[in-house]
Protein backbone atom coordinates (compact mmCIF):
# COMPACT_ATOMS: atom_id res chain seq x y z
CA UNK A 1 0.00 0.00 0.00
CA UNK A 2 1.16 3.18 -0.95
CA UNK A 3 1.78 5.97 1.64
CA UNK A 4 0.37 9.58 2.06
CA UNK A 5 0.85 12.65 4.17
CA UNK A 6 -1.79 14.50 5.19
CA UNK A 7 -1.22 18.52 5.98
CA UNK A 8 -4.01 20.89 7.41
CA UNK A 9 -4.03 24.58 7.60
CA UNK A 10 -6.02 26.60 9.98
CA UNK A 11 -5.06 30.20 9.36
CA UNK A 12 -6.58 31.82 12.76
CA UNK A 13 -4.08 33.85 14.52
CA UNK A 14 -4.52 35.68 17.93
CA UNK A 15 -1.95 38.36 16.55
CA UNK A 16 -0.19 38.35 13.27
CA UNK A 17 3.81 38.25 14.10
CA UNK A 18 5.46 41.40 12.26
CA UNK A 19 7.51 38.98 10.36
CA UNK A 20 4.99 36.30 9.17
CA UNK A 21 3.63 36.05 5.50
CA UNK A 22 1.57 33.06 6.07
CA UNK A 23 -1.60 32.89 4.73
CA UNK A 24 -3.10 33.72 8.06
CA UNK A 25 -5.78 35.92 9.60
CA UNK A 26 -6.05 38.03 13.07
CA UNK A 27 -9.65 39.65 12.54
CA UNK A 28 -12.01 36.97 11.74
CA UNK A 29 -15.03 36.55 13.54
CA UNK A 30 -15.38 32.97 15.62
CA UNK A 31 -18.57 32.67 13.30
CA UNK A 32 -15.94 32.50 9.94
CA UNK A 33 -13.54 30.03 12.31
CA UNK A 34 -17.00 27.77 12.59
CA UNK A 35 -17.48 28.17 8.69
CA UNK A 36 -13.80 27.66 8.04
CA UNK A 37 -13.83 24.28 10.02
CA UNK A 38 -16.75 23.31 8.62
CA UNK A 39 -15.36 23.57 4.93
CA UNK A 40 -11.69 22.20 6.07
CA UNK A 41 -13.95 19.18 7.28
CA UNK A 42 -15.90 18.96 3.92
CA UNK A 43 -12.54 19.02 2.03
CA UNK A 44 -11.13 15.98 4.21
CA UNK A 45 -13.90 14.03 3.88
CA UNK A 46 -13.97 14.58 0.14
CA UNK A 47 -10.72 12.58 -0.10
CA UNK A 48 -11.39 10.19 1.73
CA UNK A 49 -12.54 7.57 -0.65
CA UNK A 50 -9.83 8.47 -3.52
CA UNK A 51 -7.13 7.81 -0.79
CA UNK A 52 -8.79 4.81 0.53
CA UNK A 53 -5.71 2.99 -0.78
CA UNK A 54 -3.29 4.51 0.80
CA UNK A 55 -1.49 4.66 3.92
CA UNK A 56 -1.10 7.49 6.30
CA UNK A 57 2.29 8.08 7.61
CA UNK A 58 1.85 11.98 8.62
CA UNK A 59 -0.63 14.33 9.33
CA UNK A 60 0.48 17.92 10.52
CA UNK A 61 -1.65 20.89 11.58
CA UNK A 62 0.21 24.25 10.40
CA UNK A 63 -0.92 27.70 10.61
CA UNK A 64 -1.30 29.84 11.40
CA UNK A 65 -2.26 28.74 14.92
CA UNK A 66 -3.71 25.31 14.91
CA UNK A 67 -3.83 25.29 18.95
CA UNK A 68 -6.62 28.06 18.62
CA UNK A 69 -8.50 25.15 17.74
CA UNK A 70 -11.55 24.81 20.48
CA UNK A 71 -12.50 20.97 21.44
CA UNK A 72 -15.71 20.67 19.29
CA UNK A 73 -13.69 21.78 15.90
CA UNK A 74 -10.55 19.28 16.35
CA UNK A 75 -13.53 16.52 17.42
CA UNK A 76 -14.48 16.89 14.23
CA UNK A 77 -11.44 16.98 12.24
CA UNK A 78 -10.51 13.97 13.79
CA UNK A 79 -13.72 12.33 12.81
CA UNK A 80 -13.19 13.19 9.16
CA UNK A 81 -9.80 11.88 9.65
CA UNK A 82 -10.93 8.74 10.73
CA UNK A 83 -11.92 7.59 7.17
CA UNK A 84 -8.34 7.59 6.17
CA UNK A 85 -5.90 4.58 6.64
CA UNK A 86 -3.57 6.31 9.65
CA UNK A 87 -1.17 4.09 10.26
CA UNK A 88 -0.45 3.24 14.05
CA UNK A 89 2.17 4.37 14.63
CA UNK A 90 1.61 7.71 11.95
CA UNK A 91 3.40 10.81 13.02
CA UNK A 92 0.37 13.44 14.04
CA UNK A 93 2.09 16.59 14.55
CA UNK A 94 0.85 20.23 15.89
CA UNK A 95 1.85 23.59 15.65
CA UNK A 96 1.27 25.61 18.83
CA UNK A 97 1.92 29.20 20.39
CA UNK A 98 3.07 28.93 23.56
CA UNK A 99 0.26 31.91 24.82
CA UNK A 100 -2.45 29.31 23.14
CA UNK A 101 -2.78 26.31 25.42
CA UNK A 102 -3.23 25.18 29.05
CA UNK A 103 -2.84 21.89 31.07
CA UNK A 104 -6.16 21.38 29.97
CA UNK A 105 -5.97 22.14 26.52
CA UNK A 106 -2.67 19.70 26.11
CA UNK A 107 -4.14 17.04 27.37
CA UNK A 108 -7.09 16.79 24.88
CA UNK A 109 -4.64 17.76 21.97
CA UNK A 110 -3.21 14.40 23.55
CA UNK A 111 -6.31 12.67 23.66
CA UNK A 112 -7.18 13.44 19.84
CA UNK A 113 -4.08 11.11 18.83
CA UNK A 114 -1.37 14.15 18.53
CA UNK A 115 2.19 12.89 19.10
CA UNK A 116 4.55 15.38 18.10
CA UNK A 117 4.32 19.45 19.43
CA UNK A 118 5.99 22.07 17.21
CA UNK A 119 6.49 24.73 19.83
CA UNK A 120 7.31 28.19 18.20
CA UNK A 121 9.21 30.21 20.16
CA UNK A 122 11.84 32.01 18.44
CA UNK A 123 13.69 33.68 20.58
CA UNK A 124 14.58 33.23 24.45
CA UNK A 125 14.89 36.79 24.63
CA UNK A 126 11.99 39.02 25.92
CA UNK A 127 13.15 41.78 24.22
CA UNK A 128 13.76 39.62 20.81
CA UNK A 129 10.37 38.44 21.21
CA UNK A 130 8.66 41.65 21.36
CA UNK A 131 10.23 43.30 18.66
CA UNK A 132 8.91 39.83 16.71
CA UNK A 133 5.69 40.60 17.74
CA UNK A 134 5.09 37.24 19.14
CA UNK A 135 2.24 37.19 22.09
CA UNK A 136 4.85 35.20 24.45
CA UNK A 137 7.46 35.84 26.51
CA UNK A 138 10.16 33.58 27.51
CA UNK A 139 8.11 32.40 30.99
CA UNK A 140 5.23 31.71 29.11
CA UNK A 141 7.00 29.12 26.79
CA UNK A 142 8.88 27.93 29.55
CA UNK A 143 5.85 26.84 31.32
CA UNK A 144 3.93 25.72 28.01
CA UNK A 145 6.92 23.13 27.46
CA UNK A 146 7.45 21.68 31.12
CA UNK A 147 3.45 21.13 30.39
CA UNK A 148 3.99 19.39 27.43
CA UNK A 149 6.57 17.18 29.03
CA UNK A 150 3.90 16.27 32.35
CA UNK A 151 0.66 15.52 29.80
CA UNK A 152 3.01 13.37 27.90
CA UNK A 153 4.37 14.75 25.09
CA UNK A 154 8.06 13.08 24.37
CA UNK A 155 8.22 14.26 20.54
CA UNK A 156 8.81 18.11 21.15
CA UNK A 157 10.26 20.30 18.83
CA UNK A 158 11.07 23.93 19.26
CA UNK A 159 11.23 26.98 16.56
CA UNK A 160 13.66 29.15 17.07
CA UNK A 161 15.01 32.26 13.81
CA UNK A 162 18.37 33.41 13.16
CA UNK A 163 19.62 36.65 11.81
CA UNK A 164 16.98 39.00 13.81
CA UNK A 165 17.35 42.69 13.40
CA UNK A 166 20.03 43.99 15.91
CA UNK A 167 20.75 40.46 17.43
CA UNK A 168 24.92 39.58 17.84
CA UNK A 169 26.00 35.79 17.83
CA UNK A 170 26.50 36.31 21.41
CA UNK A 171 22.21 36.79 22.12
CA UNK A 172 22.13 34.35 19.62
CA UNK A 173 24.20 32.01 21.56
CA UNK A 174 21.69 32.61 24.60
CA UNK A 175 18.68 31.08 22.76
CA UNK A 176 20.27 28.17 21.62
CA UNK A 177 22.12 27.44 25.05
CA UNK A 178 18.45 27.91 26.33
CA UNK A 179 17.17 26.06 23.72
CA UNK A 180 19.69 23.35 24.17
CA UNK A 181 19.19 22.64 27.95
CA UNK A 182 15.45 21.60 27.44
CA UNK A 183 16.76 18.78 25.26
CA UNK A 184 14.10 18.77 22.90
CA UNK A 185 14.21 16.11 20.56
CA UNK A 186 13.79 18.36 17.28
CA UNK A 187 15.08 21.82 16.81
CA UNK A 188 13.99 24.13 13.70
CA UNK A 189 16.22 27.25 12.97
CA UNK A 190 15.20 29.72 10.02
CA UNK A 191 17.03 32.64 9.10
CA UNK A 192 14.81 35.41 9.22
CA UNK A 193 13.72 36.66 5.76
CA UNK A 194 12.16 39.98 5.39
CA UNK A 195 8.96 39.38 2.72
CA UNK A 196 6.96 41.56 0.98
CA UNK A 197 3.86 43.02 2.46
CA UNK A 198 4.69 42.21 6.10
CA UNK A 199 4.97 45.34 8.61
CA UNK A 200 8.93 44.46 8.64
CA UNK A 201 9.05 45.34 5.02
CA UNK A 202 6.55 48.29 4.96
CA UNK A 203 8.92 49.69 8.18
CA UNK A 204 11.96 48.93 6.29
CA UNK A 205 13.41 46.53 9.27
CA UNK A 206 17.17 45.27 8.81
CA UNK A 207 18.35 42.12 9.08
CA UNK A 208 21.92 41.35 9.77
CA UNK A 209 24.02 41.22 6.74
CA UNK A 210 24.89 38.65 4.18
CA UNK A 211 28.47 37.94 6.17
CA UNK A 212 27.42 38.09 9.78
CA UNK A 213 23.96 36.10 8.83
CA UNK A 214 26.11 33.19 7.39
CA UNK A 215 28.19 33.48 10.98
CA UNK A 216 25.06 32.83 12.82
CA UNK A 217 24.34 29.91 10.75
CA UNK A 218 27.34 28.40 10.77
CA UNK A 219 27.56 28.90 14.63
CA UNK A 220 24.33 27.13 14.96
CA UNK A 221 24.94 24.08 12.90
CA UNK A 222 28.07 23.73 15.36
CA UNK A 223 26.29 24.55 18.67
CA UNK A 224 23.16 21.90 17.98
CA UNK A 225 25.64 19.33 16.34
CA UNK A 226 28.42 19.41 19.45
CA UNK A 227 24.58 19.13 21.73
CA UNK A 228 23.94 16.00 19.81
CA UNK A 229 21.40 17.05 17.24
CA UNK A 230 22.29 15.84 13.52
CA UNK A 231 21.91 18.62 11.21
CA UNK A 232 19.49 16.76 8.37
CA UNK A 233 18.06 19.14 6.63
CA UNK A 234 18.92 22.96 5.47
CA UNK A 235 17.10 24.59 8.71
CA UNK A 236 16.36 21.18 10.91
CA UNK A 237 18.43 19.22 13.43
CA UNK A 238 17.17 16.18 15.67
CA UNK A 239 18.53 13.47 17.99
CA UNK A 240 18.86 9.88 16.91
CA UNK A 241 14.85 8.64 15.67
CA UNK A 242 13.53 12.06 15.98
CA UNK A 243 13.61 13.32 12.53
CA UNK A 244 10.47 15.34 11.38
CA UNK A 245 8.67 12.45 9.59
CA UNK A 246 6.13 14.70 7.43
CA UNK A 247 8.94 17.22 6.33
CA UNK A 248 11.15 13.99 5.30
CA UNK A 249 7.83 12.98 3.18
CA UNK A 250 8.10 16.57 1.83
CA UNK A 251 12.09 16.50 0.82
CA UNK A 252 11.86 12.41 -0.29
CA UNK A 253 9.71 13.22 -2.66
CA UNK A 254 6.28 11.66 -1.33
CA UNK A 255 2.68 12.13 -2.15
CA UNK A 256 1.05 14.88 -0.22
CA UNK A 257 -2.57 15.77 0.30
CA UNK A 258 -3.19 19.77 1.73
CA UNK A 259 -6.67 20.67 3.35
CA UNK A 260 -7.48 24.11 3.54
CA UNK A 261 -6.87 27.47 2.09
CA UNK A 262 -3.51 28.58 0.73
CA UNK A 263 -2.75 23.88 1.11
CA UNK A 264 -0.45 22.64 -1.79
CA UNK A 265 -0.81 18.93 -2.63
CA UNK A 266 1.53 16.74 -4.95
CA UNK A 267 -1.26 13.91 -5.49
CA UNK A 268 -0.51 11.36 -8.14
CA UNK A 269 2.13 13.11 -9.94
CA UNK A 270 0.47 16.37 -9.54
CA UNK A 271 0.99 19.95 -7.94
CA UNK A 272 -1.76 22.25 -6.81
CA UNK A 273 -2.19 24.87 -4.46
CA UNK A 274 -5.53 25.87 -3.36
CA UNK A 275 -6.16 30.07 -3.49
CA UNK A 276 -5.41 32.13 -0.24
CA UNK A 277 -8.97 34.00 -0.81
CA UNK A 278 -10.46 32.77 2.61
CA UNK A 279 -14.29 33.33 1.81
CA UNK A 280 -13.42 31.88 -2.18
CA UNK A 281 -12.07 28.79 -0.45
CA UNK A 282 -14.65 28.54 2.33
CA UNK A 283 -17.93 29.11 -0.08
CA UNK A 284 -16.23 26.53 -2.77
CA UNK A 285 -16.00 23.51 0.16
CA UNK A 286 -19.74 23.24 0.47
CA UNK A 287 -19.68 19.68 0.98
CA UNK A 288 -21.11 18.37 -2.31
CA UNK A 289 -17.76 18.69 -3.93
CA UNK A 290 -15.74 15.77 -5.43
CA UNK A 291 -11.98 15.46 -5.07
CA UNK A 292 -11.90 15.99 -8.38
CA UNK A 293 -13.70 19.10 -8.14
CA UNK A 294 -11.31 20.43 -5.48
CA UNK A 295 -8.33 19.44 -8.03
CA UNK A 296 -9.48 20.79 -11.19
CA UNK A 297 -11.36 23.60 -10.16
CA UNK A 298 -9.42 26.74 -11.62
CA UNK A 299 -11.92 29.32 -9.23
CA UNK A 300 -9.58 27.91 -6.08
CA UNK A 301 -6.56 26.21 -7.39
CA UNK A 302 -3.80 26.74 -9.50
CA UNK A 303 -2.86 24.08 -11.34
CA UNK A 304 1.05 23.30 -11.39
CA UNK A 305 1.04 20.87 -13.51
CA UNK A 306 2.69 17.70 -13.77
CA UNK A 307 5.81 17.27 -11.36
CA UNK A 308 8.93 17.02 -13.00
CA UNK A 309 10.92 14.05 -10.91
CA UNK A 310 14.75 14.98 -12.30
CA UNK A 311 14.69 18.92 -11.01
CA UNK A 312 12.72 17.73 -7.61
CA UNK A 313 15.33 15.08 -6.67
CA UNK A 314 18.11 17.88 -7.38
CA UNK A 315 16.43 20.79 -5.32
CA UNK A 316 14.99 18.57 -2.42
CA UNK A 317 17.62 15.95 -2.23
CA UNK A 318 20.66 18.87 -1.47
CA UNK A 319 18.37 20.26 1.42
CA UNK A 320 18.88 16.99 2.98
CA UNK A 321 22.31 15.57 4.51
CA UNK A 322 21.81 12.70 2.67
CA UNK A 323 22.08 14.38 -0.38
CA UNK A 324 21.82 12.62 -3.84
CA UNK A 325 22.24 9.37 -4.00
CA UNK A 326 24.28 8.60 -7.15
CA UNK A 327 23.33 5.59 -7.96
CA UNK A 328 19.75 6.40 -7.63
CA UNK A 329 20.35 9.30 -9.69
CA UNK A 330 22.19 7.70 -12.80
CA UNK A 331 18.83 5.58 -12.82
CA UNK A 332 16.35 8.28 -12.44
CA UNK A 333 18.56 10.57 -14.85
CA UNK A 334 19.81 7.64 -17.56
CA UNK A 335 23.24 8.91 -17.59
CA UNK A 336 26.42 9.34 -15.49
CA UNK A 337 25.62 11.49 -13.30
CA UNK A 338 28.79 12.51 -12.13
CA UNK A 339 30.36 12.68 -15.23
CA UNK A 340 27.97 14.98 -16.74
CA UNK A 341 28.16 17.30 -13.61
CA UNK A 342 31.51 16.65 -12.90
CA UNK A 343 32.62 20.25 -13.46
CA UNK A 344 30.53 21.52 -10.61
CA UNK A 345 30.75 18.63 -8.31
CA UNK A 346 34.56 19.13 -8.08
CA UNK A 347 34.44 22.62 -7.84
CA UNK A 348 32.14 22.66 -4.98
CA UNK A 349 33.85 19.95 -3.54
CA UNK A 350 37.49 21.66 -3.87
CA UNK A 351 35.34 25.25 -2.23
CA UNK A 352 34.15 23.04 0.81
CA UNK A 353 31.06 23.64 0.21
CA UNK A 354 30.29 19.75 -0.58
CA UNK A 355 31.25 16.55 0.04
CA UNK A 356 31.38 13.68 -2.69
CA UNK A 357 32.00 10.18 -0.39
CA UNK A 358 30.52 7.03 -0.24
CA UNK A 359 28.19 7.24 -3.53
CA UNK A 360 26.62 10.12 -1.76
CA UNK A 361 27.27 13.82 -2.68
CA UNK A 362 26.27 16.16 -0.42
CA UNK A 363 26.34 19.95 0.34
CA UNK A 364 28.35 20.80 3.79
CA UNK A 365 26.94 23.30 6.43
CA UNK A 366 28.64 25.60 3.92
CA UNK A 367 27.41 24.65 1.36
CA UNK A 368 23.88 24.51 3.20
CA UNK A 369 23.95 28.63 3.81
CA UNK A 370 24.67 28.93 -0.15
CA UNK A 371 22.15 25.96 -1.18
CA UNK A 372 19.89 28.18 -3.31
CA UNK A 373 23.02 29.27 -5.54
CA UNK A 374 24.73 25.41 -5.82
CA UNK A 375 20.95 24.18 -6.47
CA UNK A 376 20.42 26.71 -9.23
CA UNK A 377 24.02 25.29 -10.88
CA UNK A 378 22.69 21.88 -11.33
CA UNK A 379 18.82 23.14 -12.42
CA UNK A 380 20.91 25.57 -15.23
CA UNK A 381 23.13 22.92 -16.84
CA UNK A 382 20.00 20.57 -17.15
CA UNK A 383 17.87 23.60 -19.03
Amino acid sequence: MRELEIYIHFPFCARKCAYCDFCSFDSLSETERERYVTALVNEISAFADTARDRAVRSVFFGGGTPSLLIENQLTEIFSALSHYNILSDAEISMEINPKTVDREKLEFIRGCGVNRLSIGMQSANDSELFMLGRLHNREDFLTCYHLAREVGFDNINVDIMTALPGQSISELEKTLDFTVSLKPEHISAYILKIEENTPFAKRKIATPDEELTADMYLYTCERLKNAGYSHYEISNFARDGYRCLHNMGYWQGADYLGFGVSASSLFEGKRYTHTRNFYEYIDFSDGKKTADDYINCEEITENEGESDEKYEYIMLSLRLSDGILLERANELFGFDFYLHFKDIIDRTVKAGLATLDGGRYFLTDRGMCVSSSVICEFLLRMS
